[in-house]
């Protein structure tokens, strides 16, 4: 069915899959249901940029435009087409637009928390922080970021 032995990828995104409410046995048949209907071509990407943007523009001004909302809600820019079907982005970004069949764009992230550092506690390292709206800083009791564990586990190059 699968490689019994699990790298440092693969646990990772198992990890990850707990954010998504996947269990074990739904894990298990989006494997099986995965080697019955491979791709005809296998994706060549080898790497991924993750754009975690603390204090970055808002999805209203970039990706999420929402040009049919109020206008007390919607960005003051325009949308303009992108290289991906179906998918507008902010005038202010043509060279991205051009460049957006190559890009995985999620628009479902949610959750319930009041404060963004836990939340991004909460996305970064999979586990829900111990307190909702408190300062999150270095502890012992805090689980650390996917980055952070590929980093300690990766061979020293």
């Amino acid at each position: 069915m699968f490689d019994s032995q699990f790298h440092r990828r693969s646990m990772l995104r198992v990890g990850g899959a707990g954010l998504l409410g996947l269990t074990i046995p739904k894990l298990l048949r989006g494997v099986e249901r995965a080697a019955k209907d491979k791709p005809a071509k296998t994706p060549r990407a080898k790497s991924v940029i993750f754009l975690f943007q603390w204090g970055g523009p808002s999805q209203l001004d970039t990706f999420d435009m929402k040009p049919n909302a109020p206008s007390t809600v919607r960005s003051p820019y325009r949308p303009i087409s992108s290289s991906a079907d179906g998918i507008q982005v902010c005038e202010l970004l043509p060279k991205m637009s051009r460049r957006m069949h190559h890009c995985t764009l999620v628009r479902t992230m949610t959750h319930t928390m009041k404060n963004h550092a836990s939340a991004g506690y909460y996305a970064l390292s999979g586990h829900a922080p111990p307190a909702d709206d408190q300062r999150l800083r270095d502890s012992l009791d805090l689980f650390p970021a996917y980055g952070s564990v590929v980093d300690q586990l990766a061979p020293n190059t």
